[in-house]
């Protein structure tokens, strides 16, 4: 995939098989509340999947992204390659190593025209312990609240994130491209009567009441950035979910929100 180019994907649907859920703590009544919430929380992802790249390929010596790292490039999605949401304009997150990229870019299509509806830039964080790689590890947050874009419900849009090694010869660059769809109504009545419930209350809940709903709703992206918004009390939580998703190389990489600027040249 290179920019500017019009992407087109087999409309083939894989299964989710199973429902995840989040263990290994016994539960009792005496148990803090980050405890039991790690108990309690249940990702019931949706029965659809897409194709995509949810990690870049292997990792090569000759790249601006640190080939040493046990984890290369990875969008955060289950490994069917799509999230859910109930936003509009979502949080969109991606671990990128350790790098000395000349520029980061976000580009987000169409899934059923393949046509660019958005591209920018973003920045990444300094690593000041690194001279050999000025940016350091972490999970990239892009929110897109901070954009124009506006995701229509039912509609998969397919988001990518390129890191540039050369901007003479973007064949280096790393990239992945995974799916984002805003859940629509046929969606919310495949739901349960007390998760639609909740999810209609949802502004009033509490935090973690949010967390599992969107646990139960399978609105993965929902629930990651109520996770990140405060990884003081839920860090735990945001690894067990990473790892049960097959994730564990990043899940405790810190996470960094990112900034929007247009695209240079």
């Amino acid at each position: 995939m290179y920019p500017n180019t019009p992407i087109h994907r087999s409309k083939s649907r894989r299964p989710i098989v199973g429902v995840l859920a989040f263990a290994g703590i016994v539960s009792t009544a005496f148990l803090p509340a980050n405890a039991q919430l790690r108990t309690d929380l249940n990702f019931q992802a949706p029965d659809m999947g897409t194709t995509g790249n949810r990690e870049a390929g292997a990792q090569r010596n000759d790249t601006c992204v640190d080939a040493s790292q046990t984890s290369g490039m990875m969008a955060l999605v289950p490994d069917t390659n799509i999230g859910l949401t109930s936003e509009a304009s979502p949080d969109l997150f991606a671990y990128i190593p350790p790098n000395k990229a000349e520029k980061a870019e976000l580009r987000i299509f169409n899934e059923a025209t393949g046509a660019q509806i958005y591209a920018s830039e973003f920045t990444l964080p300094e690593n000041s312990a690194s001279a050999d790689y000025p940016y350091g590890a972490s999970v990239v947050r892009l929110p897109l609240s901070e954009t124009s874009v506006m995701l229509n419900a039912g509609e998969p849009h397919i988001w990518a994130v390129f890191v540039v090694c050369d901007t003479a010869n973007r064949a280096q660059d790393m990239v992945v491209d995974v799916t984002v769809q805003r859940a629509d109504e046929s969606y919310v009545n495949t739901l349960s009567a007390d998760i639609k419930a909740q999810l209609d209350t949802i502004e009033t809940a509490s935090s973690e009441d949010k967390v599992l709903t969107y646990g139960s709703a399978g609105l993965w992206y929902d629930l990651l950035s109520e996770l990140s918004s405060d990884p003081a009390t839920y860090s735990e939580v945001w690894a067990d979910l990473l790892i049960d998703q097959g994730m564990a190389a990043i899940a405790d990489a810190p996470v960094f929100t990112t900034t929007f600027s247009s695209i240079k040249p």
